[in-house]
């Protein structure tokens, strides 16, 4: 961590928050004692949101935990369905942070509602893509639904925190807004969503994280004996639709779905179409198997410099192991395999 960073954490750590209790009955079991008014406060900020209400006492209902990170880590914020965990980064700030908790919250939400996640693990492609970037927008939008309803009762510091940080969706939601009499509608919510991807860098990350990554990890757990992706669960863009944009009042998507087969909706980068090659490859000179009808259909744009992709990598041949050692890797695969049926 930059120095400068290291000071602006300290300086929050050292913040006094009120002594109150959580407007909704979080659990807080796993966040230390120190920590927990902070995100008390946190929570109680974003309560004061009705979208945010909702999603928090959805989130609190089902199970989850909230608390901080530790260590170092480039995300604003996680959210686990197996671990039932919401966590925030200490080192954003607590304006940042509000519209953050809304957004993993949301997950939360997608992740109940989803008939898909369970076998994530075997996602075609084009599934996983059309999938996995529209539960960012979905998060998105109600992220900034919330700094807005926030910002109507004089909390501003929430909205301009997430206008600094993704400028192209709060410009499309203001135009919405603007347009629909300064009400939050179906419509506003759909530009919204849809405003996610006019993120040039924000797609190529996310490349990384739920394509190149899981397929890097596949490469190495084969290697180890576990048999691969099967790439056999599809998803179409209206199943994605019907789920992911789903509210308790109905479904706020407006427009036809089938938008999200278009270029701007799915498209990959050059470079990361090149590692999914790279991948298709190895895993025939490893297995035999061929994996190659998952390259068709991918839709390219150019590469992002400020993105760069996942290196895909052949894993090195593990040495010899003995029988002790060998008896301890069966049981790591058959763990694994255990959990990918979950």
């Amino acid at each position: 961590m930059k120095a400068a960073d290291y000071h602006k954490a300290r300086q929050r750590a050292e913040m006094s928050y009120p002594d109150e209790k959580p407007v909704v009955d979080i659990d807080l079991s796993q966040c230390p004692v120190k920590d927990r008014p902070r995100m008390i406060a946190l929570v109680n900020r974003l309560a004061k949101s009705p979208a945010g209400l909702e999603m928090l006492t959805f989130a609190a209902e089902n199970g989850y935990h909230f608390n901080f990170m530790t260590g170092s880590s480039t995300a604003n914020g996680v959210m686990s369905e197996c671990g039932k965990r919401i966590s925030l980064n200490p080192h954003r700030s607590d304006a940042k942070l509000v519209s953050t908790l809304c957004h993993e919250c949301r997950h939360a939400f997608q992740h109940a509602h989803s008939s898909v996640l369970d076998e994530e693990h075997n996602l075609d492609v084009q599934s996983n893509i059309l999938y996995k970037r529209a539960m960012e927008a979905d998060a998105q939008a109600y992220a900034i639904r919330a700094s807005k309803e926030l910002a109507l009762q004089g909390d501003l510091e929430p909205y301009y925190a997430f206008k600094k940080h993704y400028p192209e969706i709060e410009k499309a939601f203001d135009q919405a807004y603007q347009a629909a009499d300064n009400e939050i509608t179906n419509e506003v919510m759909t530009k919204t969503f849809e405003s996610w991807y006019d993120q040039d860098c924000m797609k190529a990350v996310y490349e990384n994280t739920y394509i190149l990554k899981p397929m890097l990890n596949d490469l190495t757990w084969i290697q180890k004996g576990v048999p691969g992706k099967e790439f056999n669960r599809a998803v179409s863009a209206q199943q994605t639709i019907q789920e992911i944009t789903q509210t308790k009042d109905g479904n706020y998507f407006t427009d036809d779905p089938e938008i999200l087969n278009t270029s701007k909706y799915k498209a990959v980068t050059e470079k990361t179409a090149e590692q999914i090659e790279k991948y298709v490859q190895y895993r025939k000179e490893m297995t035999g198997d061929d994996v190659s009808a998952i390259l068709k259909g991918i839709q390219k744009r150019p590469n992002v410099p400020a993105a760069e992709a996942v290196e895909m990598k052949k894993p090195e041949p593990e040495p010899k192991k003995s029988e002790d050692k060998q008896s301890a890797r069966q049981a790591m695969v058959m763990n694994r395999l255990k959990n990918r049926s979950r």
